[in-house]
């Protein structure tokens, strides 16, 4: 019995791990996102378990448990365990995260030194296990906490916005790239009926979905996306499917596509606005939450990605190779997805690495300026810190956060673009 082989790697891909930094700073990149994705288990001010008043209570885990907290005053009152404040009660014993305290946790003295000995006022000198490692904000929070919770927030934009504007500039530069201007035929009446269904499926997808549908009102931020996303599919389908089926039974006079033409006029106009001046006029006219500056960023920064991908897509699609499968009777969609798009991959990752770098500090800029509501970011602890020169800690670890995030994407990007070059 033979053993199937695995696919060896590629040159590029094998040089680009075989340099030591790339490793170093994968590590890095790695525990980072792990933190972020630990950030909840590992800074709570949710014990995993506490013994109080003889029973046992897992307030991590059960946080919707109803438990009698003794008042002031005398006597007892119900309360869900996620809302009791821990810190405060007489435990048996507890088992605390390693960070006792979680991203909304209050303080009552706050900006705490992280050197020397951190005594609040009329209190006792915090022990080691309760110690606010990188000080307190003056919000009253803890510093290094704030950082766990706001990594998960920056490293996510950043990962999403740049997947967006990756899907969207692959896909508009391969099509621009390989069909040109006048390989891609479309009926006469696309020319209105397009940006007319697309901009119908937009209203109803987004816009007008939450007064209609009541789809919008509470639930996760993905699924109300996923809503909008599948709104604007089904009105597409209902929009084009009776288009397609009277085009089969009569084919309608077919014009050119002049899709280079129009993709090469939009990024100039895109390239020619300031990216920032074009996010904060959108946002001020929109939500002002973190999730639509999020789709803001991805939607003005695929310009880059298109260019790259349509100028490879133009190198490749007169290769041998191509012109080989165009001629053996393959289908325009079969070459792209099997043949021509995953030659020009690997050259997206460079862009991409230099991509999330720049809307990690894109976001920060905004939550800086305080113009994003609602955000628990990176930039948002240095807006918090701004005019605080005498407590030096509150803009100095954010800030270094971003500095050394920023710098080991951007060396990887490099580094990966120096072993693409020698393929």
């Amino acid at each position: 019995m033979s053993k199937r082989a695995f696919p060896t790697p590629p040159d590029w891909w094998a040089r680009f791990v075989a340099q030591r930094r790339v490793r170093w700073l994968g590590r890095m990149l790695g525990m980072l996102a792990l933190l972020a994705l630990l950030a909840e288990v590992l800074a709570s001010d949710l014990p995993y378990r506490a013994v109080y008043d003889g029973r046992t209570y897992f307030p991590w885990f059960q946080r919707g448990e109803v438990i009698e907290v003794p008042q002031p005053g005398g006597g007892k009152l119900p309360q869900a365990a996620r809302l009791v404040e821990w810190h405060t009660l007489r435990m048996e014993s507890a088992w605390w995260t390693p960070i006792p305290y979680g991203k909304g946790a209050r303080i009552e003295d706050k900006s705490l030194s992280p050197i020397g000995p951190q005594i609040p006022r009329g209190k006792e000198a915090l022990s080691w296990r309760r110690r606010h490692w990188l000080g307190t904000t003056t919000e009253g929070k803890d510093l290094l906490a704030a950082l766990l919770h706001g990594a998960k927030v920056s490293l996510g934009i950043g990962l999403m916005a740049m997947a967006l504007a990756a899907s969207l500039g692959f896909l508009l530069g391969g099509l621009a790239g390989y069909f040109g201007d006048n390989r891609l035929k479309v009926p006469r009446f696309f020319w209105w009926y397009g940006p007319f269904s697309a901009c119908l499926a937009i209203w109803f997808g987004f816009v007008r979905r939450g007064w209609l549908f009541h789809l919008t009102e509470g639930g996760e931020w993905w699924l109300t996306l996923l809503g909008g996303l599948l709104w604007m599919v089904g009105i597409l389908l209902i929009c084009w499917l009776p288009v397609w089926l009277w085009h089969r039974k009569k084919p309608f006079r077919m014009v050119p596509l002049r899709l280079d033409f129009f993709l090469s006029r939009s990024i100039e106009v895109l390239d020619s606005l300031p990216q920032l001046l074009l996010i904060l006029t959108l946002g001020m006219a929109m939500s002002r939450d973190i999730w639509t500056f999020m789709a803001l960023i991805g939607l003005t920064s695929w310009s880059g990605v298109a260019r790259l991908v349509r100028s490879e897509t133009l190198r490749l699609r007169e290769a041998d190779y191509i012109l080989a499968a165009r001629i053996s009777g393959l289908s325009e969609a079969r070459i792209l997805f099997r043949h021509l798009w995953p030659q020009v991959l690997p050259a997206l990752l460079v862009p991409l690495c230099f991509g999330v770098g720049n809307v990690i500090i894109a976001e920060s800029a905004l939550s800086f300026l305080n113009i994003v509501e609602g955000s628990d970011s990176w930039g948002s602890l240095l807006s918090t810190a701004a005019h605080t020169r005498k407590f030096w800690w509150q803009p100095f670890f954010p800030g270094l956060t971003i500095f050394l995030t920023v710098l080991c994407v951007n060396v990887l990007g490099e580094s990966l673009r120096k072993a693409l070059a020698k393929s």
